[in-house]
């Protein structure tokens, strides 16, 4: 099972403007500017940017609550940021996640904005801007270290966090940032710490000149700009819920389909289903071509079920983009459920936005075959 939240509040902290709120831009950033010399950057011009993204945790808990009774167990959770545009982004790097150990106002800035917005919310400087004057904390941390922050090259603060339940990702060729953050979030869901979001960083918060300091070496690393909440796309940033919720007790009742060419089909799949509808879809499959046999019985009204290890996956159907990836492993987030009937699995509509037109794809595996099968499994998900 897989289900997701959008973000409820995001902004970028900009160093170079301290005091600048960007809560209401269409775009976040990850950017390390300075004054170039030669490869590098030089030193004592360089300013990072930071993005805080916070998710509506309680609304997802509940309900889990409501529908398990609890909340699930070995559910993982993973923050996920689409990329607009990467300049100057090196073959390798990371970044950083922490859940944020002060609150801030989200603000109705832009990063456009002339004369800038300072005043509505948050900015490197300020938790709520330079009219309500809470700067973040650069000193006083409690006794036992959960809170850290960074001193500036230039301003002070950059948002605080708490930096023993962080999770990191070291990126190549892809940009959009999957990041696990079930520590984080357990910590939410289980009182010990308070949603204030996750802060989004390179790596690195103290010192200067230490190479593995991505923030303050003197190495270019460019700029990543993500969509955010207010890009008003398919692309928002969300945090996805997923956990094992397979059901093979139907396998003992039911002859496994074994064949390299197979037709997959779905039962009473409809048109179109409201947002946020919670979906229990089914999937048959037959071969393609049946033997010829004296049975009374057409071969095609016999229920099979697919090979154990079958995956769905939802895409967009006109942009191809992959909504819901094929989770397999310890986790089999989206593997096929088997009862009596035949194949299933629950799905929930949460993570999808209305007026588009998504589909389902499926992975079968078995022995060294593994095939994939995109036939035309199309939905609309309408408000």
């Amino acid at each position: 099972m897989i289900t997701s939240i959008f973000a409820s509040e995001d902004a970028t902290l900009y160093e170079a403007s301290s005091s600048q709120n960007t809560g209401n831009d269409a775009i976040l950033e990850i950017a390390k500017t300075g004054q170039i010399s030669g490869s590098q950057l030089a030193s004592g011009t360089i300013f990072n940017s930071r993005i805080l993204v916070k998710f509506p945790i309680t609304q997802l808990s509940q309900s889990l609550v409501d529908t398990y009774g609890s909340i699930p167990i070995g559910i993982n959770y993973r923050m996920r940021l689409f990329t607009v545009e990467a300049n100057e982004v090196p073959t390798e790097y990371s970044l950083e996640a922490f859940p944020i150990s002060e609150s801030f106002t989200r603000g109705t800035g832009k990063f456009h904005d002339f004369p800038v917005d300072e005043d509505s919310g948050t900015s490197w400087k300020y938790r709520n801007g330079k009219l309500g004057g809470t700067e973040w904390a650069t000193s006083s941390f409690a006794a036992d270290a959960v809170t850290g922050s960074m001193i500036g090259q230039s301003v002070s603060g950059g948002g605080t966090w708490h930096h023993q339940y962080g999770s990191s990702q070291t990126f190549g060729e892809v940009t959009d940032i999957d990041i696990n953050v079930t520590t984080a979030v357990s910590q939410f869901l289980s009182g010990s710490l308070v949603n204030h979001g996750f802060i989004l960083k390179r790596t690195g918060s103290l010192g200067i000149g230490n190479e593995t300091n991505q923030e303050q070496n003197n190495t270019v690393y460019g700029s990543l700009k993500f969509f955010s909440r207010e890009s008003a796309t398919i692309y928002q940033p969300r945090l996805d819920a997923f956990w094992d919720d397979t059901d093979m007790s139907g396998t003992a009742s039911l002859s496994q389909v074994d064949d390299t060419d197979l037709m997959l089909y779905m039962r009473d799949l409809r048109e179109q289903y409201r947002e946020n509808s919670r979906v229990k879809f089914r999937v048959n499959g037959r071969k393609r071509f049946n033997a010829r046999t004296y049975s009374t019985k057409s071969a095609d009204l016999t229920n099979f079920h697919l090979p154990t290890s079958s995956y769905y996956s939802v895409l967009d159907a006109r942009t191809e983009e992959v909504i819901v990836p094929f989770i397999t492993g310890s986790t089999n987030a989206t593997k096929l459920s088997v009862d009596s009937e035949g194949n299933y699995f629950n799905f929930w509509l949460d993570g999808l936005h209305t007026d588009r037109i998504y589909k389902f794809v499926y992975l079968v595996e078995s022995g060294s075959y593994r095939n994939y099968y995109d036939d035309g499994f199309t939905f609309k998900v309408v408000r």
